[in-house]
């Protein structure tokens, strides 16, 4: 396996190997040796479906390069198929890359088709082991509206968004996806002022205008991390977006995500951008010890708008100027 975390390149025979990796990991994560988690799911998630399925979910959160989380999340799935976590998230990871490919000049759309119906049929099938997902609900209508998906028993793109939708009736994901469909103005403006455009001026130097406490609360707080890498030897960069939970997650992101790159933090409580954190801001500290977070996290698998745009759950891919990453 590809390895992410740049700590892992050290000496890890300080960490014991041990039978409950559980523990183990709770502990790491305790005492702020996130980086080192990756080390030890590793270890684990050979014979351990569980442990595959949380490697998956790392990975899927902090690699930007490579297929690493598939794999573990295929394993999971495969040991387990009533695993509804292991399912949405490996949805949520096929879907992921196949927005990659469509976007991706010369790649065949064939590729992206067969992602996106794997990926439909895995939404579907966490919708069957619970009924009130709204991450796989929401999922599933981003999915439809980004990509065309035949089968049979497929629901338009229209249909999963009203489906989200009586699971969350403000869910600004569903709300965008079935304007964009329906052509309804009125959907569109709760759309946008649940997650409203940040227009750019807003963050012009000496703005009298907050960016800041705009939009209409929803119910999740969330992080997005935005990174400029630079992914040639002439220094071009691309830039990737992550979604990130709670602020356990922004953590781990900071130990482990590769290649590192330039970051800005945008907090979110209950859906509405409260602070933007830059590093050259936080003299020496990190995101995760100025971010706060005491609301009702973003529950795993759970797409967000973000300036206005639809993001995925975990690391939403990133891109050479002539290769896909």
């Amino acid at each position: 396996m590809e390895r992410w975390c740049p700590r892992l390149g050290e000496d890890h025979g300080r960490i014991p190997k041990v039978a409950d990796w559980v523990r183990h990991v709770r502990e790491l994560t305790r005492t702020g040796r996130s980086g080192d988690v990756l080390d030890v799911l590793e270890g684990a998630a050979g014979t351990d479906p569980d442990a595959a399925r949380e490697l998956g979910h790392l990975l899927l959160r902090t690699s930007w390069l490579g297929d690493g989380a598939e794999r573990w999340l295929r394993r999971a799935v495969a040991a387990r198929p009533d695993d509804a976590e292991a399912a949405l998230l490996l949805a949520t990871a096929l879907a992921t890359r196949c927005g990659r490919i469509a976007g991706t000049p010369g790649r065949p759309c064939g590729d992206a088709g067969a992602l996106a119906a794997e990926a439909c049929g895995l939404y579907r099938t966490v919708l069957r082991l619970d009924p009130g997902s709204g991450a796989a609900a929401s999922g599933l209508a981003l999915l439809l509206g980004e990509t065309v998906v035949t089968g049979p028993d497929v629901p338009d793109a229209a249909a999963a968004a009203r489906r989200a939708l009586e699971i969350d009736p403000d869910e600004p994901v569903a709300l965008a996806v079935l304007a964009d469909r329906t052509g309804d103005e009125r959907v569109r403006e709760r759309a946008d002022a649940f997650a409203p455009p940040i227009p750019s001026a807003r963050w012009g130097a000496g703005t009298s205008v907050s960016p800041f406490g705009h939009g209409k609360p929803g119910r999740y707080d969330f992080f997005v991390v935005e990174v400029a890498v630079e992914v040639t030897d002439r220094g071009e960069t691309a830039t990737g977006f992550a979604v990130l939970r709670d602020v356990e997650q922004l953590r781990t992101f900071e130990a482990c995500s590769s290649p590192p790159g330039r970051a800005t933090a945008y907090r979110y409580e209950r859906g509405v951008l409260v602070a933007k954190h830059t590093a050259s801001r936080l003299s020496g500290r990190t995101f995760g010890e100025v971010a706060e977070g005491a609301g009702e996290p973003l529950p795993v698998g759970h797409p967000v708008r973000h300036d206005g745009e639809p993001l995925r759950y975990g690391a939403n891919g990133l891109e050479r100027p002539d290769e896909p990453l």
